[in-house]
């Protein structure tokens, strides 16, 4: 006589093949989630960073919402925070070269351990327009 249906072994390979799926796409898509946030912060950090380098190019910098004027002649140091992330901005005179100032702003994420550094050589000509500037790229 043959009995049609499946046997106890057959339910519980499906079974057992079916959970691993699950559980192997669950595995994958946490970690598509954790990257596509990681991306997401890293793409936060490097258009604060280019924004910051933007105001610091017509020197000034907005802090807060509120402007500040960058005066150029000397090295600075200007740290704050805004967007949950913490904004140090170092400028330094480049030797032999007036009116060049090396420029390094390194935005941190106040969330999590990402940082971004943004390398610019910036020179502010002080006999043309006002607040006018050259850049000169650097790849970090």
């Amino acid at each position: 006589m043959k009995k049609k249906g499946f046997t106890l072994v057959e339910v519980l390979l499906t079974l057992f093949i079916l959970l691993g799926s699950v559980f192997i796409f669950g595995q994958y898509s946490r970690l598509f989630y954790k990257m596509e946030g990681m991306d997401n912060i890293y793409q936060k950090l490097t258009d604060l960073s280019i924004s910051k380098i933007e105001e610091l190019k017509s020197g000034r910098i907005y802090i807060n919402g509120e402007e500040h004027l960058i005066l150029g002649d000397v090295d600075e140091i200007i740290i704050f925070e805004e967007e949950d992330c913490k904004i140090e901005v170092h400028m330094k005179d480049v030797p032999h070269l007036s009116d060049l100032k090396y420029v390094n702003i390194q935005v941190s994420s106040k969330k999590s351990q990402y940082r971004y550094h943004l390398i610019r050589f910036v020179h502010f000509k002080r006999n043309e327009l006002p607040r006018s500037y050259d850049e000169i790229s650097v790849e970090t």
